[in-house]
């Protein structure tokens, strides 16, 4: 956990100098963002993985993330909005002593997920809007070829798509820069749902069914991002 907060609180850190910027001050006697209307926003991050469980059993890694969406705000305390992640970075490097014998897997793995997300933004204060947020929504994750040795022998295992059911929960600041436009600095817990290997071995040329290995991926994740309002 201490790389997301470390990070989140870089961020924040970055983008507090335009707070006090003269283009900001002068935005003082503009109108900011109003109570409601809706919005585009653009994120980029890092998605740190936890332990899958199940068969797989081993993390993935960390991963870059970017995205996307629209949304709306409501009144003062509520918006909800629209998005869409893609998290390419993933891998799995898992190696393992079994009967006395090295065994090692390698691969990697990706998620593309869409989201309905909801947040009430708890206080103004300043320029800065705490807020926090959940959301639900539909994942696609990809496990690719995956290369394993056991005892010297070198085999693949073929790649395997899954949609599954995703959720998350999030808290974060947004830190408002000019009129209609705000940094978006986050945390946020991420379930992107199932994930699988293939189920064919292939060694030698001569492939064997069955080998199906499946866990969860889940993530803590930062992110930063801008959101314009309209």
């Amino acid at each position: 956990m201490n790389k997301p907060f470390t990070a989140v609180a870089l961020a924040t850190a970055l983008a507090l100098p335009a707070l006090s910027s003269p283009a900001v001050a002068q935005a003082d006697e503009m109108n900011w963002n109003s109570p409601g209307g809706f919005y585009l926003r653009l994120d980029s991050g890092w998605s740190f993985s936890r332990d899958a469980g199940g068969d797989i059993d081993t993390d993935f890694g960390d991963s870059y993330l970017v995205g996307g969406g629209a949304g709306y705000r409501f009144n003062d305390y509520l918006r909800a909005d629209v998005t869409i992640s893609y998290r390419g970075g993933y891998d799995i490097d898992d190696a393992q002593t079994l009967s006395g014998s090295s065994f090692a897997v390698q691969g990697d793995a990706s998620s593309l997920t869409g989201m309905v997300n909801a947040y009430v933004d708890v206080g103004r204060f300043g320029r800065v809007t705490p807020y926090v947020g959940g959301g639900i929504g539909v994942s696609r994750n990809t496990i690719s070829d995956l290369s394993a040795t056991f005892a010297g022998v070198s085999a693949t295992v073929d790649d395997e798509t899954s949609t599954s059911f995703a959720w998350q929960a999030s808290a974060g600041l947004g830190i408002e820069v000019a009129p209609n436009l705000a940094i978006d600095v986050g945390y946020r817990y991420m379930d992107l749902g199932s994930i699988e290997t293939g189920d064919t071995v292939t060694v030698g040329g001569a492939s064997i069914g069955g080998a199906a290995s499946d866990g969860d991926l889940r993530a803590h994740e930062i992110q930063v991002g801008l959101r314009y309002s309209f």
